[in-house]
């Protein structure tokens, strides 16, 4: 009815207005045991599978092996994060970007982590030169020495083995825990925990380091709401240790018996 007490007549034939959506519930991510059983199938059974090819194409059968290491390792980290993908896109309401948190962030934010984390690493170094321990393990010169193509383990070493454990971990594995009963905090440890353990070829000491790494990991993942600063923090750390491997090796090639 308009201002003057007359109605309004619709056109002939003409459709009603449609009815506005109901927006959907929020999607769920994987439970706590399923994301679990997820990871493990996919990272822990990728990595058994691509270790088998190793062997059958004549690799070292010795895990620290750098030819082993640089191989296994850059196709496993391409396996894993297709397969993860997959895992996500089976969770109705997700895309793959979202799940993981693959979110745009300050490139401010992300120097100021790799500040926090590196700082870290330093103190860490710092004390281990006090008391004597060599900065860099053994095992990372014995995978460097028996590398042929060295580059190609540095490839994985800071751009390979970072993009894949933080989409394993602090991108779909988190996401699952953190949603789950448990809670954020609950899942930081836990995955911080479970991140010390997928290094067991370090000793007791830079295992509960790398631990404490992946907890620092873990806070600028929850913290800015993004995976991306973890993934440019763990690159920069390794892209630190990889520095400190050359100037290891360098200085024993140069001054024998050092």
């Amino acid at each position: 009815m308009d201002a003057s007490g007359d109605s309004i007549r619709e056109p002939a034939g003409a459709e009603p207005p449609p009815l506005p959506e109901s927006l959907p519930a929020q999607a769920r991510p994987w439970g706590f045991w399923s994301s679990l059983g997820w990871l493990v199938l996919t990272y822990f059974g990728i990595s058994l599978v691509v270790g088998v090819l190793i062997l059958l194409c004549g690799f070292s059968p010795e895990p620290l092996n750098g030819d082993s290491l640089t191989a296994g390792g850059l196709l496993s980290s391409v396996l894993v994060v297709v397969a993860l993908a997959g895992c996500i896109r089976l969770r109705r309401g997700w895309t793959v970007r979202d799940y993981s948190a693959i979110n745009a962030t300050r490139i401010s934010t992300i120097i100021l982590w790799i500040a926090a984390l590196l700082s870290w690493s330093a103190l860490f170094d710092f004390i281990q030169m006090l008391t004597g321990r060599p900065v860099v393990p053994e095992v990372m010169v014995q995978s460097y020495n028996s590398a042929s193509i060295k580059p190609l383990l540095f490839l994985y070493v800071i751009f390979g083995a970072p993009i894949v454990e933080e989409f394993a971990l602090r991108g779909f594995l988190f996401r699952g825990w953190a949603q789950s009963r448990i809670g954020p905090w609950a899942a930081m440890v836990l995955i911080s925990i479970l991140f010390a353990v997928l290094h067991v070829q370090y000793d007791l000491v830079n295992i509960a380091f790398t631990g404490s790494v992946g907890m620092i990991l873990a806070l600028a993942r929850y913290k800015t709401g993004s995976l991306l600063p973890c993934v440019f923090m763990h690159a920069a750390i390794n892209l630190v240790a990889s520095l400190q491997l050359l100037y290891v090796v360098w200085q024993a090639e140069t001054v024998p018996n050092v």
